[in-house]
């Protein structure tokens, strides 16, 4: 009795589609990959900003004001972390997703 079941070891199309589908998620990691580098680069100089303008500062009313606007916009670029977190997990879950619907048995391609 023949086997009607096709493995995508058998499928050379079946093949490239799971191939494509992984190099599209390879390629969604890499972004936020490269995101998420460039916001700790960009962490890192907003951090090396602060002993430079507080060194600056001649009175404790100054440093103050030096250290309240530093953390002020050290608090926006957490904010932005919250925001690009949010956008990123959004797009993981949805490759993730066509993955693993594009060509299950019942879904349309």
């Amino acid at each position: 009795m023949p086997n009607d079941t096709t493995t995508s070891s058998d499928n050379p199309r079946a093949r490239r589609a799971a191939l494509r589908r992984q190099t599209e998620m390879f390629d969604v990691l890499q972004d936020i990959s490269r995101d998420w580098f460039a916001r700790a680069t960009a962490e890192a100089e907003h951090a090396m900003k602060l002993p430079n303008k507080l060194s600056a500062a001649h009175t404790v009313p100054d440093a103050v004001s030096v250290y309240n606007e530093w953390l002020s916009e050290w608090m926006n670029l957490c904010s932005e972390d919250g925001r690009r977190f949010i956008a990123n997990s959004q797009r993981l879950m949805d490759k993730s997703a066509s993955c693993f619907t594009v060509g299950a048995p019942g879904a349309s391609t």
